[in-house]
């Protein structure tokens, strides 16, 4: 059995949250035990689970390159943030698709490294094109990358 606390702590450091954990060897009221046990040694322990911020789920990719277009068209991309982990060799390019005709409208440059809120840049400009129809945002990954999550606006 597993307790956590209800509150996770975001460390000093911004980029991890902290949650503390108590689990023992028994049932909450005293029944089954691992060890086939009534009761004997219940081995408590405590322990700190450390966890990446929007980070609890990903698109992995290793290898070649793969990809992923989101099916919302938004009218607009004035900002972009991602929250990604490329190792060495690996990266995160974005491009936003005109929504009527699947055409690019912006590329960004690569991202690289491993970023929490990353603002991705455009070629060419400061902020994401937009199409008569919207535009939807398309995540190339390249080597071996995990994208968590990204924040238009």
């Amino acid at each position: 059995m597993v307790y956590t606390s209800t509150h996770p702590l975001m460390a000093a450091d911004g980029r991890t949250l902290q949650l503390f954990y108590q689990g023992q060897s028994c049932s909450h009221h005293g029944g089954y035990c691992v060890d086939g046990g009534k009761n004997k040694n219940t081995q408590p322990a405590v322990g700190l689970a450390t966890l990446r911020p929007m980070g609890w789920v990903s698109m992995s990719h290793s290898g070649g390159g793969s990809g992923s277009v989101t099916t919302t068209a938004l009218a607009a991309v004035p900002k972009l943030k991602v929250n990604f982990a490329a190792r060495p060799g690996g990266s995160v390019e974005v491009t936003l698709l005109d929504a009527a005709t699947g055409a690019a409208a912006r590329r960004s440059a690569p991202l690289t490294g491993d970023e929490l809120e990353a603002e991705v840049v455009w070629h060419g400009g400061a902020e994401g094109a937009m199409g008569a129809g919207g535009v939807r945002i398309e995540f190339v990954l390249t080597g071996d990358v995990e994208l968590y999550s990204y924040l238009v606006g």
